[in-house]
């Protein structure tokens, strides 16, 4: 009606044709749900990013449109050949329709599970393909598509022609391709779409997410119009053109011309992720092609139901406690890159509940399964926390102790074949606990029949471990090693050409298919991510190869019929994946991410100190067993800087292996050994020092072939600080200056003449008290040498705040407590100091300070609190025009920059690493008339064609479907330049870690403004957002950068006192995504005071929240206020809140949250 018709007219970015498959629905169907078929017609996600939820949800309100329930359920009946009667049910009433069906009778289909949602979406799936629809399932990892595909076609009696779509996939590709004769000849081979469309099957084209908009738009003449020219001549088109044509044309004359009727039940079911700002796969051009159907995540207590209907055995009160789980993982914002799928479910119930059938455990080892599912071991520092908070509160615990037992009463037993015997590894291995928990824990995934993930750094030993397995259990083993010139036809089949024939010699792949020999891939992540996903499809059962055999399951041969092309899979039949973790610094594929839920997976992590020294003694019985240890304990060393991210390689078992087995042949030769193991970081000035630091603290006697003393004094990251007191009272601080240079560079202390001496009065320098260096005899003291916090509470009634003043100086820098003339005194009434309640400012002058308690500070006039504010500002605008005009000595600057060297080089290496990565990774382009030949074209290079090459080159810019590359992440640093963190730096150092903090920012960022931009922005009790670094202008040499670092301190030591912590972070939050970018990123850095000025953490968390573009986080300094500092993390949603209670760790949590957050990412 003309209500619906403006409906979608209204709707941006809406295709045309949708309106037509609308209106054929509600003509079909006419008591259909007219909600649902919005939502069919009008994707989730468009291109644009928006939401049909924020889109359409006006309009329906306006037009009262709402879900009236629509047909909720039906029964299917047979009709005659290809056709049967859909009886749809809508409580009393029924509407019986007949539609097309396939060529197999219907049969029910017994591993779906039927919930309310599931059904709903069926009954659509068949109106829809009942009006010649095409159907498209989008939704996340393990929500049932597959389920739910398999489960339409056995209701429709389909044969299924499955179609796997990847990135290089062409038009020509989805057609047709060209092949051999067992003579030589050539000839074009049908796609499984074509054949589909020929026989009346349902083509599933799996991936649709994958394959590039061009590609799709190049089929919708088959998909909208049955009509389409393949590359053979052959032209099909539909049934009603067909007829037409046969009125006046024979069928041998149609025949002759190659002209083919597609058959009326031929539909297609595309399969795709859910489309995201990065990968907008549903546009304006392939939005008409599909009836679009939104599988949601199934809630709690549906996937209990479908986790326990899958099941023949469970434990109830694990399969319970487990669905729990999952739902709290998959909404929790710290875990939303880890996904808790239902196949992770279903596996983790499985094993978990036979395991607490061994009667030794109380969760069957839930805790341990969900561990190793997840990989927790890789999560970064925000999403690991977040994941043992849920488990901590859900009281799943560790039972790994009691899990040996469990695995010892379970037994693997299947008989062995000998003819394939010289198939089984025998290699060198030596037993060590930790390495037989793995082995075990294999077993009881092989015993439910699972396909295994070993997955960890490299050196860990998971290809030992993964033969070592197979020659416990005699199981012959078939090998592939993947590489990044890996296709998805070599990893299927190897073309030979024999007589001028193309032979397709099968792969170790479908050798082991085909004879139940266990498949290990090795090196899975260094692959394309677009081949390893084939492997989805045979985990599933069914995989189609390059000479268009057939791999298929049992289970789903069913849904063919007889052929001669079939390979059916050998029960015995299994895959061991081996791969490195995911992200730095290997920097591979993603396998775990793209197919970590189709397999048991097994975190495979360096063995502990016993373990490690075991496994040492073995391989050398002659070394000392006091230099093992020292050796098991730098390696320890080694592998715990790599956590803290002092270290970007994660050492391993294998190096120091090699380093023992070395010892073994030749002891006297210690020092090489390691030389050659680390011969590629005692390059690197930054990493050398710490790994001859280690080595030398445990006794190891390195000479100058391998780093020198020297080189360790002078570049060794951090030396002892000693600060030595003194007073050059005589001289008063008159005129600041950057004083003579000695050409000797001898000590000077006082003198008032040399620039960079200490302890002056007028000159640049450290310790002083009138230089132009910002940070005077206190902030030097804090550095290192924290006081007792001490607040001794004094009153100084008798004296109003009369006068603000600075007060005068003591030359002698005596302790001063009230008395309203010396400036840095404390508890005074109108001079600067600390503690006291007039005075316009705050001056430490390192003195125990005794302070005015609040309710006296209150009683202060507003006209005093006025002139006081007044002078404060002034003097913060004469010390900001000072630092702009100051003179810049690099010994200022290093200070700070020494003591996050560590940090600062850490981020850098892996910024590196990721723009190298991205500036030098290339791709192959292919249909090349020069280059490497391309082997999945080797048949038209007989035939004479020149485009037949592939050559690497860098893709353009539209090859990539994961966001516009040329957008860099947008981060925006919220500081806390308070009163409080002056106030408080001499007990703790709070400020001057804060500095140190903007410098690793500031350096760590240098140089890579193409892929990160930032800006940093202060709060006080002035003012919510006070402009530190601008988004467009980062500090450009070390005189701004160090400039930076005196404002900062001009902030806290004039502001007046107050929070408006709240204030900033919601500015943050809404101005962080006026610039267009890849990812936005909020970092809030806040003393712990919300009690005092009544700010509510929940309103803080929502505020944190209030954008889900924003991944935002909060860091708390508690040092003195630790109980109130974890009270608000605890209100906090999970994995936004982090409590420092040594302020020296702040730099290093900046650290592992942005490498855990951003680089990440």
């Amino acid at each position: 009606d003309d209500n619906f018709s403006e409906l979608f007219s209204n709707v941006p970015e809406f295709h045309a044709d949708s309106i037509a498959v609308a209106g054929n629905l509600l003509k079909k169907y006419p008591n259909c749900d007219t909600d649902s078929i919005i939502n069919q017609v009008y994707p989730n996600i468009l291109s644009t990013g928006k939401s049909s939820e924020e889109i359409i949800g006006r309009l329906k309100a306006k037009y009262n449109i709402f879900n009236d329930g629509g047909y909720i359920s039906y029964t299917i009946t047979p009709h005659n050949k290809n056709m049967v009667t859909l009886n749809l049910h809508n409580g009393s009433e029924e509407h019986s329709t007949i539609i097309p069906s396939g060529n197999l009778p219907p049969n029910p289909y017994p591993e779906f599970t039927n919930t309310k949602k599931l059904q709903n979406t069926l009954t659509n799936m068949l109106m829809a393909h009942g009006i010649g629809s095409d159907i498209c399932l989008i939704g996340t990892k393990g929500c049932g598509k597959s389920t739910l595909v398999r489960k339409f076609a056995s209701e429709l009696g389909y044969e299924i022609e499955t179609q796997l779509l990847y990135k290089d996939m062409n038009y020509r590709d989805l057609l047709q391709r060209r092949v051999t004769t067992e003579t030589g000849n050539t000839y074009w081979q049908n796609s499984p779409l074509i054949d589909a469309a020929i026989h009346g099957r349902l083509a599933i084209l799996d991936n649709i997410d994958r394959i590039s908009a061009d590609s799709m738009s190049c089929i919708q003449f088959l998909m909208k119009d049955r009509n389409v020219n393949l590359p053979d001549g052959t032209r099909l088109i539909g049934k009603e053109e067909y007829n037409l044509l046969s009125k006046n044309l024979t069928k041998e004359f149609l025949d002759s011309r190659n002209i083919k009727m597609i058959h009326p039940s031929f539909r297609i079911i595309g399969i795709g992720d859910t489309p995201t700002k990065k990968n907008p796969y549903i546009n304006l051009e392939t939005m008409g092609l599909f009836s679009y159907f939104s599988i949601d995540a199934l809630k709690q207590d549906e996937v209990y139901q479908f986790i326990t209907s899958m099941l023949d055995v469970y434990e109830p009160h694990i399969a319970k406690i487990t669905c729990e789980v999952m739902s709290k993982i998959n909404k929790n914002i710290e875990l939303k890159n880890v996904k808790f799928t239902l196949r992770q479910g279903i596996r983790t119930v499985k094993k978990a509940s036979i395991l607490y059938k061994q009667g030794t455990t109380r969760y069957g080892g839930l805790y341990e399964i969900i561990h190793d599912t997840l990989l927790s071991s890789f999560l970064p520092v925000t999403a690991k926390n977040a994941l043992n908070q849920i488990l901590d509160k859900l009281g799943v615990v560790s039972e790994k102790e009691s899990l040996q037992d469990c695995y010892d009463s379970m037994k693997f037993e299947r008989d062995t074949d000998e003819r394939y015997s010289h198939l089984v590894p025998k290699i060198l291995f030596y037993d060590i606990p930790q390495h037989s928990y793995h082995l075990e824990s294999m077993k009881v995934s092989f015993i439910l029949g699972e396909h295994l993930l070993l997955i960890g750094n490299q050196g860990t030993g998971k290809n030992k471990i993964a033969d070592k397995f197979l020659e416990i259990h005699g199981l012959p083993r078939q090998y592939i090693q993947l590489h990044r010139d890996t296709t998805i036809a070599s990893l299927t089949s190897q073309p030979n050409i024999k007589g001028g024939n193309i032979i397709w010699e099968d792969s170790p792949l479908v050798k082991a298919v085909k004879e139940g020999h266990i498949l290990i891939i090795d090196e899975a992540d260094k692959a394309d991510v677009e081949v390893v996903t084939i492997l989805k499809n045979l985990v599933d059962g069914e995989m189609v190869l390059t000479d268009n055999r057939r791999i298929l399951s049992k289970e789903r041969s069913s849904f063919f019929a007889s052929d001669s092309n079939i390979i059916e899979i050998h029960p015995n039949f299994r895959m061991i994946v081996l791969a490195n973790r995911p992200g730095w610094p290997f920097l591979g594929n993603n396998f775990f991410r793209e197919c970590g839920d189709l397999f048991s997976t097994h975190a495979i992590d360096n063995p502990g100190k016993t373990s490690q020294i075991l496994l040492l003694k073995n391989y050398a019985p002659s070394v000392p067993h006091e230099i093992l240890v020292k050796l098991v304990e730098a390696f320890d060393k080694l592998q715990d800087y790599h956590q803290e991210g002092l270290l970007s390689y994660p050492y391993s078992t294998r190096e120091i292996v090699n380093i023992v087995k070395h010892l073994e042949k030749y002891p006297d030769n210690l020092e090489q050994v390691l030389e050659n193991v680390f011969a590629f970081d005692i390059h690197n000035e930054h990493i050398k020092p710490i790994i001859f630091e280690i080595f030398q603290k445990l006794g190891f006697k390195l000479g100058d072939s391998f780093l020198s003393i020297e080189a360790i004094k002078s570049k060794n990251a951090k030396e002892e600080l000693k600060v030595t007191y003194t007073s050059d009272s005589k001289k008063e601080a008159t005129n600041p200056k950057h004083g003579k240079i000695d050409p000797d560079n001898k000590p000077h202390v006082g003198g008032n003449q040399w620039a960079g001496g200490t302890g002056g009065a007028d000159t640049a320098g450290l310790g002083g008290k009138g230089g132009d260096s910002f940070l005077s005899i206190e902030a030097i003291k804090s550095k290192n040498a924290k006081e007792e916090l001490k607040v001794t509470y004094t009153s100084d009634s008798k004296k109003e705040a009369t006068n603000p003043k600075h007060g005068k100086i003591d030359p002698d820098n005596k302790p001063h407590v009230g008395g309203n003339q010396w400036a840095g005194g404390t508890g005074g009434a109108d001079t600067a100091g600390l503690g006291g309640k007039g005075g316009p400012y705050r001056l430490d002058s390192g003195h125990p300070v005794h302070q005015i308690p609040d309710e006296e500070k209150e009683n202060i006039s507003e006209e005093i609190k006025k002139e006081a504010k007044e002078m404060a500002a002034r003097e913060l605008k004469k010390k900001l025009a000072e630092i702009n005009m100051s003179t810049y000595t690099a010994e200022q600057y290093e200070k700070y920059l020494q003591l996050v060297k560590n940090e600062t080089t850490q981020l850098r290496v892996i910024l590196e690493g990721l723009e190298a990565k991205n500036r030098n990774e290339r791709f192959w382009i292919k249909h090349q008339t020069e280059g490497d030949l391309d082997e999945s074209k080797l048949v038209e290079g007989i035939t004479g064609e020149k485009t037949i090459y592939k050559r690497r080159a860098k893709p353009p810019k539209h090859h990539s479907q994961t966001g516009d590359p040329t957008k860099p992440k947008v981060i925006r640093f919220v500081m806390d330049v308070s009163a409080s963190m002056y106030r408080f730096n001499s007990y703790d150092g709070r400020l001057n870690r804060m500095l140190e903090t903007a410098t690793m920012i500031m350096e760590s960022f240098e140089g890579f403004e193409s892929k990160i931009k930032y800006c940093m922005y202060g709060h006080n009790g002035d003012e919510p957002e006070i402009e530190i670094i601008s988004l467009d202008e980062p500090p450009k040499n070390r005189k701004e950068k160090f400039d930076v670092l005196q404002k900062m301190v001009a902030y806290c030591q004039y502001c007046w006192s107050g929070d408006h912590t709240l204030e900033a972070t919601e500015i943050a939050m809404e101005r962080v995504v006026d610039t267009a970018a890849d990812e936005y990123f909020v970092f809030v850095l806040s003393d712990a005071n919300f009690r005092r000025y009544g700010i509510n953490p929940k309103t803080f968390g929502r505020i944190l929240t209030s954008d889900e573009k924003v991944q935002s986080y909060a860091i708390f300094i508690s040092t003195d206020q630790q109980e109130e500092a974890d009270g608000i993390k605890q209100q906090l949603p999970q994995g936004r809140g982090f409590v420092s209670r040594d302020t020296a760790d702040i730099p290093i949590l900046f650290n592992k949250l942005l490498t855990s957050s951003v680089l990440e990412s």
